[in-house]
C-alpha cells in the first residue's frame, strides 16, 4: 500500500505539531518520505505514533482524569 503523501509542503506555513497514526510496521515507510528533501521545513513539525503508543497515552490521560473527579 502506498502512503499518500498529502502535500505535508503545503503545510510548512502553520505552525502546529502533526500525528501520523498507523501500525508500528509503516513507521520506516513514514521515516523515508519524512526525510525527503522537499520535507525538511516541516520534519520537526511532523511525528509519528504507532496505535499501541496511542493507546497507551490515552489509557494514562484517562486514568488522570479519573483522579481528578
Amino acid at each position: 500500500m502506498v502512503m499518500p503523501h498529502f502535500n505535508f509542503y503545503e503545510l510548512q506555513d502553520f505552525r502546529a505539531k502533526f500525528y501520523i497514526v498507523a501500525t508500528k510496521e509503516r513507521k520506516e515507510q513514514f521515516s523515508d518520505i519524512i526525510s525527503a528533501s522537499i520535507y525538511r521545513p516541516i520534519k520537526e513539525l511532523v511525528a509519528f505514533v504507532d496505535y499501541d503508543a496511542l493507546i497507551k497515552q490515552y489509557e494514562k490521560e484517562s486514568q488522570n482524569i479519573e483522579r481528578v473527579i
